[in-house]
């Protein structure tokens, strides 16, 4: 994609606009009876990851709830599978 600039007293600028990079998304949350349940690990390299939060919470007195959500940032696609199921979705999905 290209971008025009123009400047008072010079001829139009046109230049290669930048490409934008592609973020992905792992979040979820998961229940336990007694003890909070693991959060998965990331599904791509922490050198990418621009965003990690874990939180734990007690929404009871029996359950125990953990939710996460990491962010990752590259600038290409990356080749990914999502989910054929609930069961083995790992709380992936792309943006």
């Amino acid at each position: 994609m290209l971008e025009e600039y123009r400047y008072a007293g010079t001829t139009p600028l046109i230049v290669q606009a930048a490409t934008p990079g592609w973020l992905y998304r792992q979040a979820g949350r998961a229940i336990g009876v007694g003890q909070h349940p693991a959060a998965p690990s990331p599904a791509f390299a922490t050198a990418n990851m621009t965003a990690r939060e874990i939180v734990l919470g007690k929404p009871n007195e029996v359950e125990r709830e953990t939710t996460w959500r990491f962010e990752f940032l590259y600038p290409t696609q990356q080749d990914y599978v999502l989910p054929s199921s609930r069961d083995d979705s790992h709380g992936f999905y792309g943006v």
